[in-house]
């Protein structure tokens, strides 16, 4: 069997991923999902579910390659790591890197899993986004260190703050990730690119996409718009 060739990722492609935004490539990524499965609904969801909420829009469109962190912020009696493991493995990447961060306290979201002090820590080493599945505080001094985050929502404090693993595969408000894998941010939530997915595919179907729906609003500026000639549209595009 013929071994698959690795496509390298560069920041040319990145870039790329933040413009079409977390709605474009949530559709270019299914259509390789379609592509490759007869069974379309056993397919993988591939994006948040809308808990996890965009808590500084005004700071747009993030992408980049997934690290995890599970954390406790109420449980005094767990062992927790060295947070420097962490941050070592932050700084050995040379991509810009999206840290997800999951509460799994059994209170979870009671205490704040994330704050300014660590928005500045993560922003030093390149973390250019952070999503958290549970709560935040400090809100006002992470956009003065004009960190993206996403999260659940806002808390004033945290508990006994444990660091519990570092880079596993996690759940994030319902969708399922792997570190390394690429993930893409903005106001309508988080999209992943799974690890098997070819990059260069998902930007050619984004493109395709675009192309296709340009076609459209110009039609829809066009004077005599009819729903025959929206079925005609939607005929040509299939063909």
């Amino acid at each position: 069997m013929k071994k698959k060739r690795k496509i390298k990722l560069d920041y040319k492609d990145l870039k790329t991923i933040r413009d079409f935004g977390s709605a474009m490539i949530a559709d270019a990524v299914k259509i390789n999902m379609e592509k490759t499965s007869n069974n379309l609904s056993s397919q993988p969801i591939n994006y948040t579910g809308p808990e996890i909420k965009s808590l500084l829009p005004e700071f747009g469109t993030v992408v980049g390659k997934i690290i995890t962190a599970e954390v406790t912020t109420n449980d005094p009696d767990s062992d927790g790591l060295s947070w420097d493991d962490y941050y070592d493995l932050i700084g050995q990447e040379t991509l810009p890197i999206i840290s997800i961060i999951k509460d799994i306290d059994t209170k979870h979201g009671r205490g704040a899993s994330f704050g300014d002090g660590m928005a500045a820590v993560h922003k030093a080493l390149g973390v250019v986004g952070v999503v958290i599945d549970g709560t935040v505080r400090d809100i006002e001094g992470i956009r003065q260190i004009k960190l993206p985050v996403w999260g659940k929502g806002l808390v004033p404090g945290h508990g006994a703050f444990k660091l519990i693993r570092v880079n596993s595969q996690i759940t994030v408000g319902q969708l399922l990730v792997n570190p390394s894998e690429i993930l893409v941010a903005d106001s309508d939530g988080c999209t992943k690119i799974p690890n098997n997915h070819n990059v260069k595919e998902i930007i050619k179907n984004a493109s395709d996409i675009t192309k296709k729906e340009a076609t459209l609003h110009e039609m829809l500026k066009e004077p005599g718009f009819t729903s025959e000639k929206f079925k005609e549209w939607k005929s040509q595009i299939r063909n």
